[in-house]
């Protein structure tokens, strides 16, 4: 089967199951769907769906016999890369350090950048990718509390997707982490996609988790 064959039935699968519930599919199989996705779930330590309905739509699609693609992969070559963690469903992250956890999506769209807004008690801060995407900021109106260089982590990311793409790649290739007098700051992120040149790669999306610890008078806020 095609590549963007796969997407596009991967794609499929998923809005069916976020929208309507993995039950909608039933009469697309002559087994008993839930019993399937119940031994799959056995099979990863009793916690494939506990965050999120990417382990169901997954074993949904490979039961159908077409491997799941999500829709920031793209075909290996040249220009485009894509790296993933492990699953989460197939991990435990510790958060020792910090006092909060929350989930980001950034990405690029028509020359700009997207932010996520993280609301914390009554204070609303915000991750901020630069244009450039060579930096993130955390900020809290127009301050900026803390600013990370993204330049070490691009460039394990280009070391280890020479090839086009990855996947499975630890946390310690996978996370940035930077601290302020105001804030400790980490990014875990789960999967990122790009494009790339001989000497360099930009990212256009970004997945993952922010662990957070607030210091001095943002923690007494």
């Amino acid at each position: 089967m095609e590549f963007n064959d796969c997407k596009e039935i991967s794609a499929l699968v998923r809005y069916l199951v976020d929208m309507h519930g993995d039950s909608i599919l039933q009469p697309w199989f002559r087994e008993d769907l839930k019993r399937q996705l119940e031994k799959a779930g056995d099979a990863k330590s009793g916690g494939l769906f506990s965050r999120n309905t990417f382990g169901r739509a997954k074993v949904i699609t490979e039961l159908m016999g077409v491997p799941y693609l999500d829709v920031w992969q793209h075909i290996a070559g040249s220009k485009h890369f894509y790296a993933s963690t492990n699953p989460l469903w197939n991990e435990v992250r510790s958060i020792a350090g910090y006092d909060y956890l929350s989930r980001f999506n950034l990405y690029s769209t028509n020359g700009g950048t997207a932010s996520n807004v993280i609301p914390i008690g009554s204070s609303r801060y915000e991750l901020f990718w630069g244009p450039d995407a060579q930096f993130v900021e955390f900020r809290k109106g127009k301050d900026t509390l803390v600013k990370l260089d993204m330049g070490s982590f691009l460039e394990r990311l280009r070391q280890q997707t020479a090839e086009g793409s990855n996947t499975g790649l630890s946390e310690e290739v996978m996370s940035l982490e930077g601290e302020s007098a105001s804030v400790r700051i980490k990014l875990c992120f789960e999967n990122v996609s790009g494009t790339r040149d001989n000497s360099s790669i930009r990212l256009n999306n970004a997945q993952g988790q922010v662990l957070l610890k607030l210091k001095g008078r943002e923690a007494g806020r």
